[in-house]
């Protein structure tokens, strides 16, 4: 889901298990992904890195992952 996405060019940006739903209560139901507010449209195969929104960092983030949205190249 995620992928066809980013080929597409869409960065969701507010993923969490809130934002995605089944169809249905069947076993085999379609996923899908909702609140596509915060999305932003990106060139695909180009670096986002200056897409993504470092203003919020969830407290379970690891530091490695801090430490490149606050050093990332592309800022």
């Amino acid at each position: 889901m995620l992928q066809l996405c980013h080929d597409n060019g869409v960065m969701h940006r507010d993923l969490k298990p809130e934002n995605f739903l089944f169809v249905n209560k069947s076993e085999d139901s379609p996923l899908k992904a909702i609140d596509f507010g915060l999305s932003v449209f990106f060139k695909p195969g180009t670096s986002a890195c200056h897409i993504a929104s470092s203003s919020f960092m969830a407290p379970y983030m690891s530091a490695e992952i801090n430490d490149h949205a606050r050093l990332c190249p592309c800022r």
